[in-house]
């Protein structure tokens, strides 16, 4: 799966995948400069949450200092003293780039603790004007209010057939494969809710048809 994964995920923000054009625009004034602040997307397992939230600040801000741009996982290592200590450093810093930029994202938020998540809410109110905290959450309801108050909340649970049809089209184009469009239609609306399932339904498929012709030509 990893091949095939890597070969076929987003490269560049425009290549990615959204639940509906109205949160493509969303995204668009951020990257276009119009929209800036704290962000949280939650949804499903699989829906390019992360994948989102590792590029965005290289498309609101191309070429900034890696420095002034920090990725955790939040079951890792948002413990109560490193956010505490972020928030009274790196938080409420100035970026030295030309972008007066700088970038927070934590991976998995709803895995915090209460005692972080109170700090967290305190570090959201410092330097509005160039912090913009990322945060990603499979579970909407253990973000709490406070937290949700202070971001631009992304919803990515109505991923849909709509939705994933053309990344699977674009895929299948890439391998040079033609799948007839009805048995396409029955296994995107099969995996609609996932990118990575999705994918590797299609690599499964890919891996038939190649060894069927493999067999015929033997």
């Amino acid at each position: 799966m990893g091949i095939f994964f890597d070969k076929h995920a987003p490269k560049t923000f425009d290549d990615l995948v959204f639940p509906d054009t109205e949160m493509a625009a969303r995204f668009e004034a951020y990257v276009k400069g119009q929209s800036f602040g704290h962000i949280l997307m939650h949804g499903p397992h699989g829906c390019g949450k992360t994948t989102i939230a590792r590029m965005l600040p290289h498309a609101i801000a191309p070429g900034h200092d890696p420095n002034d741009n920090y990725f955790m996982y939040a079951a890792r290592d948002a413990s109560v003293a490193r956010i505490r200590e972020l928030s009274e450093s790196f938080m409420c810093g100035t970026a030295w780039n030309a972008s007066g930029r700088l970038f927070l994202t934590l991976d998995e938020a709803d895995t915090m603790s209460a005692e972080t998540r109170t700090v967290m809410r305190g570090g959201l109110d410092q330097n509005a004007k160039s912090l913009m905290v990322i945060m990603t959450s499979n579970d909407l309801s253990k973000i709490d209010l406070g937290i949700r108050d202070r971001c631009d909340v992304f919803d990515f649970s109505g991923g849909n057939f709509t939705t994933y049809l053309p990344l699977a089209l674009r895929v299948l184009r890439k391998e040079g494969l033609h799948v007839p469009q009805d048995e396409l239609d029955d296994l995107v609306k099969l995996h609609c809710s996932s990118i990575r399932q999705l994918l590797r339904a299609l690599e499964r498929v890919v891996l038939g048809i190649r060894k069927k012709r493999w067999q015929i030509a033997a």
